[in-house]
């Protein structure tokens, strides 16, 4: 289960017709929960993908401080990339419809300024300063045997 949308907010986002369309993978006729539920979960893959970088994923839409706008922009976040996941994975029918593709474009936009620090999710948990991202190696033991005036012979 998807934490930012559910099938049945992707069935009243497209439209019964619609979502039966692109869910059915054979007649377009037989809605399909499976299809729709994987479209939902690659699109808060990437939605996480995307803001791991600056907050703890998955996002808790409860915790969000300003109000229930927030979760909302996250669920037609959420939304508009599944879209766009069942129309590019379809097999005839991914041409997606043009006000559709504005919304996934839209999406698309505000969650590049969220990763690139452009735009904020007030409230949600961002990752502590010190949090290392990469490889990194440190050495340790005792104190220096061969120091300089050592050498030197002082």
């Amino acid at each position: 289960m998807s934490d930012y949308a559910t099938t049945s907010d992707l069935l009243t986002r497209l439209g019964t017709t619609t979502y039966n369309q692109v869910t059915d993978r054979s007649g377009g006729v037989t809605p399909s929960t499976p299809v729709a539920q994987e479209a939902l979960d690659a699109a808060e893959g990437r939605i996480n993908a995307t803001l791991a970088s600056r907050y703890e994923t998955p996002v808790s839409t409860t915790s969000l401080s300003a109000s229930s706008t927030l979760a909302a922009h996250l669920k037609d976040m959420a939304l508009s990339l599944a879209t766009a996941h069942l129309f590019r994975t379809h097999p005839s029918r991914n041409k997606m419809p043009d006000r559709l593709r504005e919304l996934y474009d839209e999406a698309m936009e505000l969650l590049d300024k969220i990763s690139e620090g452009k735009a904020e999710l007030p409230g949600a948990s961002t990752l502590p300063d010190s949090v290392v991202l990469g490889t990194s190696a440190s050495a340790g033991g005792d104190a220096r045997v061969f120091t300089e005036a050592v050498r030197l012979g002082l």
